[in-house]
């Protein structure tokens, strides 16, 4: 068997390790185990490796374009216009021949570098002839570029850069000029989160989900009704949560699943976590304007639709008693679109109540899955929901310094049970000594 064939299978055997662990069949502790006695082979030719050398391009990049600043206006005009397109066509055509010559990282790197000359180009040539109109529009073409590279080679990190200046660009228009602009997010979504899918790394699928929900946000932050931002960054979180199930269950980039089921808990468990107040309910989701609440029944309609979907498939493969806190989530949605709809009041604390308790039991049963699949980072968020919630309701539901010192000595005492149980589900597995 060849070397190459042999990385592929390794590689493979990975993904597959960290799909038998989402599913239970082993847990976190032995999956590890796994991928330690079967570990990828190092090369110099990683991600990490290229990250280096493109930081270094970039580096290199701006010292040359300070150097050059520095005696700038002492250059004739067409001196200026050749420094620019000299370097810029010098870097690309070495990286076409480093990658004819089978050095795929390095030739990157001067595309890279190119690009990065590509974007000063840009504001020098601005500078040169005068032009100071919507500056903006620098940031979106150098985005497009750098995209146009990151789908061209491909390139992880071309993407990663096209990521960041579109979202530069996005602020710079809702900040600077107040602009609306809903082209931020369909840039992310288009360039950066298919590419990611097509070149399955999970670390330009985290950046671009992340600018997502970033520039998703600030497009609803200048709609003239404010008051959709959290009830649809609340819908399209939720939604994607359903996906990350959907997708864990396919053979279409499983390990993504994880992700963006993570970064999608965090604008959930947030608004989630507002909603804990009495006086929440009524001002995220109470909103007058009846576009408004046209777009959160059609963002809610799509996420439960998904959610019944993936609850039948995960009916379907019987595993839907493997995570029973999924079920909370849906039951959300249907509550706040009901008190949205005018069915049922979730005014003051009766309505507070109800996301109090929604919020403890997914920190239960974050600590709960952590406790039995030996995931320290669910069993430590899951700690810190709790606390986080008993901190809150110390401050505004107990006056007595006895009950607030009940509260932390129940939270406490929780706390410590969970080590025990970890320590002892650990030691039940066979993962320390006896």
């Amino acid at each position: 068997m060849s070397e190459k064939s042999n990385d592929r299978i390794l590689k493979w055997l990975h993904e597959q390790i960290d799909v038998w662990i989402n599913d239970t069949l082993v847990s976190a502790e032995q999956g590890k185990t796994l991928k330690d006695r079967y570990p990828l082979p190092v090369t110099a030719t990683s991600l990490g490796t290229l990250i280096f050398f493109s930081i270094g391009a970039i580096l290199v990049g701006l010292s040359a374009i300070l150097m050059f600043a520095y005696n700038w206006d002492e250059f004739h005009k067409l001196g200026k216009l050749s420094i620019i397109f000299g370097s810029l066509v010098l870097s690309h055509i070495s990286a076409v021949f480093l990658y004819r010559a089978h050095h795929k990282y390095l030739g990157e790197t001067l595309h890279v570098l190119g690009t990065m000359l590509f974007g000063s180009g840009i504001f020098l040539i601005a500078q040169i002839y005068h032009i100071d109109k919507h500056y903006p529009n620098a940031f979106l073409i150098w985005a497009a570029a750098a995209g146009l590279f990151a789908w061209i080679l491909p390139s992880k990190v071309h993407g990663i850069i096209a990521s960041i200046l579109a979202l530069i660009w996005h602020a710079s228009e809702i900040i600077e000029f107040s602009n609306i602009n809903y082209w931020g997010p369909v840039f992310q979504f288009v360039v950066i989160l298919v590419l990611s899918w097509r070149l399955r790394s999970k670390v330009l699928l985290a950046i671009g989900l992340i600018a997502l929900y970033i520039t998703s946000f600030m497009s609803l932050w200048r709609v003239e009704d404010d008051a959709i931002i959290l009830p649809m960054l609340f819908c399209v979180s939720t939604a994607f949560i359903a996906i990350a199930l959907l997708i864990h269950h396919t053979k279409y980039f499983p390990e993504s699943s994880p992700v963006i089921s993570w970064i999608s808990h965090i604008p959930y468990l947030f608004i989630l976590y507002l909603l804990t107040f009495p006086r929440s309910v009524k001002d995220i989701f109470n909103s007058n304007g009846l576009e408004s609440k046209f777009l959160f029944f059609i963002g809610a309609m799509i996420a439960l639709l998904l959610w019944a979907f993936a609850l039948l498939v995960r009916i379907r493969k019987h595993i839907l008693s493997s995570r029973i806190d999924y079920m909370g989530i849906p039951l959300a949605v249907i509550i706040i679109s009901l008190h949205t709809g005018g069915i049922i009041q979730l005014d003051g604390w009766p309505g507070a109540a109800f996301f109090n308790v929604l919020f403890l039991f997914h920190a239960l049963m974050f600590i709960s899955w952590g406790c039995r699949q030996l995931s320290v980072w669910h069993t430590v968020i899951g700690c810190f929901l709790i606390v986080l919630l008993g901190a809150t309701r110390f401050t505004d539901l107990f006056e007595s310094l006895l009950m607030r010192g009940a509260v932390f000595l129940v939270i406490g005492i929780g706390i410590f049970l969970t080590g025990f149980l970890y320590a002892r589900t650990k030691k039940s597995k066979g993962m320390v000594p006896a």
